[in-house]
């Protein structure tokens, strides 16, 4: 299949491919065939006169500096193509430890609620015995912060696990600039 790319280096590799045809073509010899066919001559035995030829021309001007551009276009062609390999390798990579972060966020999230669920809990117990002066404001205060801290790495998980759905989506090609424009509109 056809793969297509992204990146930027991607279309400068192809902007390159084609300057390294063309100057392909400019260093082969230039092939032409042709017919002729002449019509209304005197002589009985031939009255048309048709012809087919082939010629071919060959300028050897700067031959050995076209060879020499040849050369150097096909190098920049490899080391945009080497450029190409170790950006796909680095966001490979990248997409590998974003993916990572955003599965531990989603194995967290179940730790999370259940942290939530039980300070609650405790809050709501320390503020009945509170009422019925068994627990001191302090304990209800003390209460009421783990619910909090809880809450917050709860918020902080899932924030967590939704930009790194959004890094793996922008590194897999999910979300591009032209989504984002038409996501905008």
């Amino acid at each position: 299949g056809v793969q297509t790319c992204a990146l930027p280096i991607c279309s400068e590799r192809d902007s390159l491919a084609a300057r390294v045809s063309r100057l392909e073509a400019e260093y082969m010899p230039t092939v032409s065939l042709g017919f002729e066919k002449r019509e209304g001559y005197t002589d009985v035995t031939n009255p048309d006169d048709e012809r087919i030829y082939v010629s071919m021309s060959y300028e050897t001007g700067a031959g050995l500096r076209k060879r020499s551009d040849v050369r150097a276009a096909q190098q920049r062609v490899r080391a945009a193509e080497e450029q190409i390999l170790v950006e796909t390798r680095r966001i490979q990579t990248e997409a590998e430890s974003v993916w990572s972060r955003f599965q531990t966020s989603i194995a967290q999230e179940a730790t999370n609620t259940s942290m939530l669920e039980s300070t609650a809990s405790v809050m709501d117990s320390y503020l009945r015995q509170y009422t019925v002066s068994r627990k001191s404001w302090l304990d209800v205060v003390n209460a009421q912060r783990e619910w909090t801290t809880a809450r917050y790495a709860a918020i902080d998980n899932t924030t967590s696990r939704q930009l790194t759905a959004y890094q793996i989506n922008l590194l897999t090609g999910g979300i591009s600039k032209a989504t984002l424009e038409q996501a905008s509109d």
